[in-house]
């Protein structure tokens, strides 16, 4: 025909339906994008063969005994070494149209293979169904498709993973909508201190941790993360956990609004370690306003369970504060009645100087933004008080000092060691 194209749509309906059948199933996909004509008389054979190739016949599962199991958890059989081992054998693989569209995606490709018969609830051969797949991927539009198709929520994977634990795996942008849309279909969750940790992230705590509580998901009274463990206000302490109106201490608030009993709850992380309140986490490694939120409301300053007076834990903490460079929560801090008369002549037995030497003297070391912001840290703690002449301590920060090899970083630190000289004379005025 001179290589010219001939339109198939010029055929009769009858001889297009004929000349489909006998194409292969790649060249009939195509064709079928081809024109909207084309793809009216497509479609039934292509819901056909999207139903016969999107999920591996059932020989490769039964090789690979994965099923579901009586307790709900889809696994396999045999024992992990046997199934990798089959899993990974040339002669098993079998293409996963059906599961590459949800994890890639395609909404548009999930949609038509659940038009072509394909079950919501179907799981590929690596064990993973197509809920909790579109989950961890952060595909919200491809999980509500799922549920709205009958995808069963109780179904968990690698031995108790339901599709709300996969949240905490989606991109961070997509786990308010997640977390809402598997709470709202009844899904419920085996770790809960990891989807605690991804909802105080989001800007829809207040709501997650609400809908958890309703439905009985959540006692924040008496869940602990484990044995004498952290509390939900340990994990929300550690979190820069904004709302929409940006408060960077709503998580921690949203918490105490249901449970205020837990602001002086003691817990641990792991069994060996320390037990300590949220605030020690709050300073280490959460957000200032988290800081500041609880010791405004007062929580106890206590470091640990040792009966140590309330002025050497308020400097332990003043000092952690220092140490992170926090001068918010030391502003708080130092307003507190354990800190009342800091830095007057008689409120430094020798055990407290020892803290005020170590807190001061750690100022001066790093460089850079370190040194910058220990510039504001100095004149909080020291400046317009009086403390004991160390002179130990102001000859080791002048040493500091002149090592500096950045001139900004000699000129910040000078500038410290004039605010410690002054507040740590050699003779005070009687």
């Amino acid at each position: 025909m001179n290589n010219q194209i001939f339109p198939l749509s010029a055929l009769p309906e009858e001889l297009v339906l004929y000349i489909i059948k006998e194409l292969d199933n790649q060249s009939l996909s195509l064709l079928g994008l081809t024109c909207k004509w084309l793809y009216r008389i497509c479609r039934v054979e292509l819901l056909h063969i999207a139903k016969r190739i999107g999920r591996p016949e059932q020989r490769f599962f039964d090789k690979l005994d994965v099923r579901i199991m009586e307790d709900h958890d889809v696994r396999s059989g045999m024992t992990e070494e046997d199934y990798a081992d089959e899993l990974w054998n040339p002669e098993n693989f079998a293409e996963e149209p059906f599961s590459g569209a949800v994890e890639r995606g395609a909404y548009d490709s999930v949609k038509f293979f659940l038009e072509a018969g394909l079950s919501a609830n179907t799981f590929n051969l690596h064990r993973i169904t197509m809920l909790h797949a579109a989950v961890g991927a952060g595909h919200v539009d491809i999980v509500r498709l799922l549920l709205e198709n009958g995808a069963d929520v109780t179904l968990t994977i690698r031995g108790g993973l339901t599709p709300l634990d996969k949240v905490c795996d989606a991109p961070a942008s997509t786990q308010r909508e997640l977390a809402r849309l598997l709470l709202e279909a009844g899904s419920k969750v085996k770790f809960m201190e990891s989807l605690l940790l991804a909802i105080f992230r989001t800007e829809g705590h207040a709501l997650l941790l609400q809908m958890l509580i309703e439905k009985n998901d959540l006692n924040l009274h008496t869940w602990r993360n484990r044995d004498s463990g952290f509390t939900a206000l340990h994990l929300a302490a550690e979190i820069d956990g904004a709302n929409e109106a940006g408060d960077k201490a709503s998580a921690v608030k949203c918490v105490l609004h249901h449970a205020p009993e837990l602001l002086n709850e003691f817990g641990s992380q792991y069994p060996w370690d320390e037990p300590q309140t949220a605030l020690i986490g709050a300073i280490r490694s959460g957000s200032q306003a988290n800081g500041v939120c609880l010791i405004e409301r007062g929580i106890t300053l206590a470091v640990n369970h040792d009966r140590n007076t309330p002025r050497y834990d308020a400097l332990e903490q003043l000092n952690q504060a220092a140490f992170r460079r926090k001068p918010d929560v030391i502003r708080a801090l130092l307003a507190r009645p354990e800190m009342t008369a800091y830095g007057s002549l008689d409120w430094n037995p020798e055990i407290e100087s020892e803290i005020i030497a170590s807190m001061l003297g750690q100022l001066f070391k790093g460089d850079g933004t370190l040194i910058r912001q220990s510039v504001e840290v100095m004149k909080l703690l020291v400046e317009g008080r009086h403390f004991p002449h160390d002179a130990r301590l102001i000859n080791s920060c002048g040493s500091i000092t002149k090592d500096k090899r950045r001139k900004t970083d000699r000129e910040n630190c000078e500038v410290m060691l004039e605010l410690l000289e002054k507040a740590m004379p050699s003779e005070h005025p009687q």
